[in-house]
């Protein structure tokens, strides 16, 4: 019988850590999961050693409300934050920003209370006149550049932003540009975007102040052109997401050009990490004729994470997975050390359920297409709705 946390296994001490390292970075972590994280780094040494990181370093939150609330009241304690990460997700931003008893500053009240966009905190003017988009972007509009520059003010020591679609032609409005120098990693999305949108036209500009970029969220489908400046204002990417808004997942209609293949081996030569999703195949027409894929050249990559669809060769005529062709993973150098395949994490679409029958075939061929290879991961559910993970 153990009668001290120190007594246990090995075994167990590490499943308790993480369990408890799972819990707090859930990003739907209720307010009071503060409050419980609080009692147990009182409850010993080894739990507040695992409970701390996650108190003050990377606090937890389900909005923004109560961690700003605590960040302006303890400046103390806003020292200490190192990561913030994009859960704020409140619908009421304007009213609670707005409201009396919260101790925003009046110069930030003010600010929200002059935007014309009632759910969220910006002004329509921004916003396009496509009805789809306006709509989409109403769930967006918190993670923007103002928010990315207010949680910089609020913490001088953080190193890690997320930052949503830039839609502020100000933004920086309460810190000095010049403090986001520190910053370490700042994930930028960018959606929707056109050639000539304010997501890319500002991504220049904060690069310019936020030098440490290394990881860049893009949910559409661009042009190779409107890829190439995010790209080039960031020289220290070493992640890219790549998530098609094609949701039809065959290959018909999400086949990549060969030149946008061509625009992020020549602007991001550098990534470690490639992270692809809803696209039916990463592969122009050119290639499977026998021309080499530019992504071969990307000879630092060590990681890909792709979703379930991107076995589906293009063009196959078949919605069948073509195993003597592995799409996407055939395009890659041979550097890929670490292989992880995700799909949603529901019940899976009936046309889908043949390509999860090939994840044994894939992970005996996956060696043989990178010799350096050392984990190959599943994560998301069988056929039958059971969730499943191997390694």
């Amino acid at each position: 019988m153990c009668h001290a946390i120190s007594d246990t296994s090995t075994t167990t001490s590490l499943s308790g850590t993480r369990n408890i390292r799972d819990f707090f970075n859930a990003r739907d972590a209720a307010f009071d999961a503060q409050t419980t994280l609080a009692h147990i780094s009182l409850a010993s040494k080894w739990l507040n050693a695992v409970a701390t990181p996650h108190l003050y370093h990377r606090p937890a939150c389900s909005e923004w409300w109560p961690l700003a609330r605590t960040l302006l009241a303890r400046p103390d304690l806003a020292l200490h934050v190192r990561y913030l990460y994009d859960y704020f997700q409140d619908d009421t931003f304007k009213e609670w920003v707005n409201d009396g008893d919260f101790p925003f500053p009046p110069e930030i009240a003010r600010h929200f209370s002059t935007s014309r966009l009632a759910r969220m905190a910006l002004g329509e003017e921004v916003i396009p006149d496509y009805p789809p988009i306006r709509e989409a972007w109403d769930f967006w509009m918190w993670e923007s550049a103002e928010s990315f520059d207010m949680l910089a003010s609020l913490c001088p020591n953080v190193r890690h932003i997320p930052m949503g679609p830039i839609r502020s032609p100000h933004p920086f409005t309460y810190s000095d540009p010049r403090s986001l120098m520190r910053v370490e990693l700042v994930e930028i999305g960018l959606s929707h975007c056109k050639e000539n949108s304010v997501d890319v036209n500002m991504l220049a500009q904060i690069a310019t102040v936020a030098p440490r970029i290394t990881c860049i969220l893009w949910e559409s489908n661009p042009k190779p052109e409107a890829l190439a400046r995010p790209l080039d204002a960031c020289p220290n990417l070493r992640l890219l997401v790549y998530e098609s808004l094609v949701r039809r997942w065959h290959s018909t209609t999400s086949e990549t050009s060969y030149e946008l293949q061509e625009t992020i081996a020549r602007y991001a030569p550098n990534l470690t990490s490639l992270n692809i999703y809803r696209l039916g195949g990463m592969l122009a027409a050119q290639i499977l004729r026998g021309r080499e894929s530019p992504l071969s050249r990307l000879s630092r990559l060590k990681h890909l994470e792709m979703g379930l669809e991107c076995l589906v060769p293009p063009r196959s005529g078949s919605r069948d997975p073509c195993m003597r062709r592995m799409l996407f993973v055939d395009v890659l150098p041979a550097t890929i050390r670490s292989v992880r395949i995700t799909w949603p994490l529901s019940k899976l679409n009936r046309e889908l359920r043949p390509l999860f029958r090939s994840l044994i075939r894939l992970a005996s061929l996956l060696p043989e297409r990178f010799p350096r290879l050392q984990s190959v991961t599943n994560c998301g559910l069988s056929p039958d709705g059971v969730p499943v993970e191997e390694i």
